[in-house]
């Protein structure tokens, strides 16, 4: 099974799935960016009108957080996918951002 996973016409006929994999990682990616800067105003309201009454700076740090954290589970996540495999630790991402 091995043997033929490293077979370059099975590589070069999966590269559809290889892309569409990528594509929708990315996808993911700008969705949730999209949701956080949606959110904003809301947190950015009165915590009478049902938000957090959060200031610039602390909108400035929430963005910011999301940031620093993607940046850090990149390196992470790029050791795991070399060590275990880029398809089983994307696959697992996914399905992880899908259940929360």
């Amino acid at each position: 099974m091995r043997e033929r996973l490293r077979d370059p016409e099975v590589a070069f006929n999966r590269r559809w799935l290889t892309l569409l994999v990528l594509c929708l990682s990315l996808m993911v990616i700008g969705l949730d960016n999209t949701i956080l800067n949606v959110a904003l105003p809301t947190l950015a309201k009165a915590k009478i009108n049902g938000g957090l009454g959060a200031s610039q700076s602390q909108l400035q740090w929430i963005v910011d957080a999301y940031t620093i954290v993607f940046a850090g589970l990149l390196l992470t996540a790029g050791s795991l996918g070399d060590r275990f495999g880029r398809y089983r630790g994307l696959a697992l991402g996914l399905v992880i951002f899908g259940t929360g």
